[in-house]
């Protein structure tokens, strides 16, 4: 359901439509008979789906939802937000009397000419007031979408994909059309897209197609064919969105028709223009055949408009044409398929964080397939390997990019259900949602060019063993975890490793959403062993860069990442075991001067292992202490909620080295058993 604020806005919207054409009230039809069935959704909150419904909006009081008598055991009342409801014998009748009981004398209609029963109509015309037709002025109220609605394009977005990469996994060779379209029917079903969808399939053999689309057939593909999928659903919200992707012979995609086609809109309303669209753009085009090469994917001018149909009324084409001279081609009627808002979204429709971050504008709308070859700039995946508070963070920064899929693992089934609902909120340092896909079952992710490893180090090893599967000889696995030793455990399951450090902390504050404490950089850089290529550093420090983070690549990033450790060391125990939050224990003399013993002992086992710092550990102390709030280290969040800590990876670490290297750490040495007792003492020994 829409939140208060939003249903807020939409009536506001509305009712200044109402009041600048001088209306009293205003009848929002909607019919499922008909196929128009979201402006009802949009102005009530109620799903039609079966008969039909009106929502009787005032200019001033409450909305009423008016029901035909035999619709009472149909579609959930509960979930419409609108209170008051009438179910009526004939509704058309029941909201005369109404309309003539308050002394209304202009009433306003949407979708007085294609929805409308006409039994209602017969009840309602040549009375004492006057029925203004409103399609235009209602679809102009409600093409201005909020971030809450555009939150509502993306998830249904991220259905269409889910659904499209399982019909391309199911792609094979004598497999039928619909075996093909299956498997995304049944992702779409498990979103929860329920009833509505539309998907639908262009093909043919030999690289070429009739020119309409059709329900895919038990008709069985073969390898040269062509096949254009159609794949039409919407999410939780409602919001319709499109997605097309040709499939030509030799498995090779090329982008055809429209590409990505983000036709957004609301509600229900019947598919046939879309198909009327591919059919009847020029007498000529019936029975022409689509020749692979001529194929190609371009952004349509305008969305198939109502008044291309013969029917429609002089007074709205009058204006929607003054509404294309005035704002452009692809500012247009919402209500193609009305009920269904058809604006057309570009990229910059769908901001996915604040305007000063730097998030990629680039149009969804691919313009890549041409006769003599294909241009595709296909997306890069990456999968997050613990999606706690810094995995969100990289993820959801990532998931901000157009060309880049993002894929999140973790064992949180909470988490990983908020995200794929609601998307991934970040907020403090940075505040914005992001959408991607989240799970707490490896199998369910493709393939995969990169991996981020967030998870605590004390859960590297079973992390990395369920997600190996994942990552190809191509692929390269970069750790952002605290401590030393991860990336040895990584290069045992992938092939190419990468050592990573990172300061940005955080804290997860609900399923779905992390605290973005504390903003830093990330350095990169090859593990030694694994003989990675710094070129995958690059690209991996190039995509993060773009995504609005501060990573540096570095040829040799053990020093950064030897900083990092001997700031953790220092700091995390201390207050793990004092429970005091980083400023505080920074200025407290006694735990402070302990910062700086701790620091010296890991600056000297570092220098014995040849190992220049990238900076100085005291510095990154202050300036942790500085920072703004109360910010909890990570080992005494773990302590406050009796779990595992990272001390093995830090202290532990550092004095194991010492002891091989004969450099004294007994202050490393001692808070690392104080730190395993404190853990110990939760089993309640004997």
């Amino acid at each position: 359901m829409p939140s208060e604020k939003e249903i807020d806005r939409r009536y506001k919207n509305i009712r200044a439509a109402m009041e600048a054409e001088k209306v009293d009230a205003l009848i929002v039809c909607g019919n499922q008979y008909a196929g128009f069935e979201g402006a009802v959704r949009y102005t009530s909150g109620f799903e039609i789906v079966h008969r039909y419904v009106y929502v009787l909006i005032p200019l001033s009081g409450d909305p009423v939802l008016v029901f035909p008598r035999e619709a009472r055991w149909i579609g959930d009342k509960k979930a419409a937000f609108v209170r008051e409801k009438v179910w009526a014998e004939i509704p058309g009748k029941w909201l005369r009397d109404e309309i003539e009981k308050r002394h209304w004398k202009r009433v306003a209609v949407y979708g007085m000419d294609f929805i409308m029963a006409v039994r209602d109509y017969r009840e309602l015309q040549g009375q004492s007031f006057e029925l203004v037709p409103f399609d235009f002025h209602f679809d102009m109220a409600r093409a201005v979408k909020s971030e809450e609605e555009l939150e509502g394009f993306r998830d249904s977005m991220d259905i269409i994909l889910d659904g499209f990469r399982a019909l391309l996994a199911a792609y094979e060779p004598g497999k039928t059309e619909a075996e093909i379209m299956a498997p995304a029917v049944e992702r779409f079903f498990a979103r929860g897209a329920g009833p509505r969808m539309m998907n639908i399939v262009l093909s043919g053999a030999n690289g070429e197609a009739e020119a309409f689309f059709k329900v895919p057939s038990l008709r069985k593909v073969g390898s040269d064919d062509l096949l254009l999928y159609s794949l039409e659903v919407t999410g939780a919200a409602g919001y319709w969105i499109e997605f097309s992707r040709a499939h030509p012979r030799q498995n090779q995609f090329a982008h055809a028709g429209n590409e990505r086609s983000l036709s957004a809109r609301h509600g229900g309303g019947p598919r046939q223009d879309a198909r009327r669209y591919a059919r009847q753009r020029s007498p000529q085009s019936r029975g022409r055949r689509l020749q692979q090469g001529r194929l190609f994917a371009r952004a349509p001018h305008r969305p198939l408009h109502r008044h291309d149909h013969d029917r429609a009324s002089r007074h709205r084409r009058e204006h929607e044409d003054r509404a294309e001279r005035k704002h452009g081609a692809q500012f247009s009627s919402a209500s193609c398929r009305s009920g269904r808002p058809g604006l057309s979204l570009h990229a910059r429709h769908l901001p996915r964080g604040q305007e000063r971050r730097r998030v990629s504008r680039q149009c969804a709308v691919a313009l890549l397939h041409r006769a003599g070859g294909a241009e595709v700039r296909m997306s890069i995946r990456i999968c997050i390997v613990g999606c706690g508070a810094i995995g969100s963070i990289f993820g959801a920064h990532l998931a901000c990019l157009s060309d880049v899929e993002v894929h999140a693992y973790d064992v949180s089934e909470e988490h990983t259900r908020a995200i794929n609902e609601s998307g991934l909120r970040i907020s403090g340092a940075a505040d914005f949602t992001s959408r991607l896909h989240a799970t707490t079952y490896p199998k369910d992710i493709p393939p995969c060019e990169f991996g981020i490893v967030a998870t605590k180090s004390t859960h590297t090893r079973p992390a990395i063993e369920q997600t190996a599967h994942l990552f190809g000889d191509s692929s390269a696995v970069c750790s952002v975890q605290n401590g030393i030793g991860n990336e040895e455990i990584l290069a045992q399951h992938v092939r190419f490793v990468i050592r990573g450090t990172t300061f940005p902390a955080g804290h997860v504050i609900e399923p779905g959403h992390v605290g973005f404490d504390i903003n830093g950089d990330t350095w990169i850089g090859p593990f030694e062993p694994t003989n990675t290529a710094y070129s995958r550093v690059e690209k991996l420090a190039e995509l993060l860069n773009r995504a609005g983070l501060k990573v540096i690549p570095l040829q040799d990033a053990r020093g950064a990442q030897w900083t990092k450790l001997i700031f953790n060391a220092s700091t995390n125990p201390v207050g793990a075991l004092t429970l005091l939050h980083h400023g505080a224990a920074t200025r407290f003399p006694q735990t402070g001067a302990l910062f700086n013993a701790l620091i010296s002992e890991g600056e000297a086992v570092a220098k014995a292992l040849g190992i220049q710092l990238h900076g100085d550990p005291r510095a990154l102390v202050q300036k942790g202490a500085n920072a703004p709030g109360k910010h909890k280290a990570s080992m005494l969040q773990d302590i406050l909620a009796k779990r595992q800590t990272e001390v093995d990876f830090m202290n532990g670490a550092i004095a194991d080295s010492g002891e091989k290297l004969g450099v004294p750490t007994p202050l490393n040495r001692a808070l690392w058993q104080l730190v395993k007792g404190l853990e110990h003492s939760w089993s309640d020994p004997a």
